[in-house]
């Protein structure tokens, strides 16, 4: 199963299956009251209110609240 597919799954432990699909037994979910910025290929930013924040050393995935990007996982530096 794909990452961004658990992320939307409703599954009992998603942050097991992630740890379990990604074997990085490090993630740890973060804190979703916190900004994020996307940033487009042509250089365009945008604030991103997370709704799921998970980290891994160093880097995060974010599910965005957004109705208009909740088919979107943004892969980024924390």
């Amino acid at each position: 199963m794909a990452l961004p597919a658990l992320l939307g799954a409703a599954e009992a432990d998603p942050l097991q299956a992630i740890r379990d699909v990604s074997g990085d037994r490090e993630a740890v979910a973060l804190d979703p009251d916190r900004s994020a910025k996307w940033v487009a290929f042509a250089g365009v930013h945008e604030m991103v209110r997370p709704e799921i924040v998970l980290g891994f050393h160093g880097l995060c995935l974010v599910k965005p609240a957004d109705v208009r990007r909740r088919q979107h996982r943004l892969l980024g530096s924390l």
